[in-house]
């Protein structure tokens, strides 16, 4: 089975990431749904974009507060946590309107088309597959690839 849709984050501090992601996700699963919670700048930059042709983006603005930032600079902010809960934000957006998500960071790219092997099951974790010096401080389970089923 594959997902429903698709979901992710980005702001524009990653957004040539985000266009690689969207990029294959129009190769191996052209006309999917993604829902893309970002900030204005990368909302921008993708406006007048050949992805939105084969693909069906649900931009959504809230992202705005940590435009330009990165990661160490979030945390001394104090607001690094509050940023990786924008997934959850971005995953009940896609749910309102799907029965399932599978949320990507905006890094990661497809190789092939996604299946969903177990789509009975309510979660789906992706261990890490990148040696860790810290397995304790980073957990188990990739963060990044998460895929959500609502029924």
């Amino acid at each position: 089975m594959n997902p429903s849709c698709f979901s992710t984050l980005c702001t524009f501090k990653s957004h040539q990431e985000l266009e690689l992601l969207l990029t294959t996700l129009s190769f191996h699963h052209p006309k999917a749904t993604i829902y893309c919670l970002t900030d204005s700048l990368t909302d921008q930059y993708f406006k007048n974009s050949h992805l939105n042709e084969n693909l069906d983006i649900q931009w959504i603005i809230k992202l705005d507060k940590f435009s330009g930032k990165n990661r160490e600079e979030m945390e001394a902010l104090g607001i690094w946590t509050e940023f990786m809960s924008q997934k959850f934000e971005v995953i009940e957006n896609a749910l309102e309107s799907f029965a399932d998500t599978l949320f990507l960071d905006s890094d990661q790219i497809l190789l092939s088309p996604i299946e969903i092997p177990a789509p009975d099951c309510a979660l789906g974790l992706s261990p890490q597959r990148i040696p860790l010096k810290n397995v304790e401080e980073t957990g188990y389970y990739n963060g990044g690839f998460l895929w959500v089923n609502n029924k």
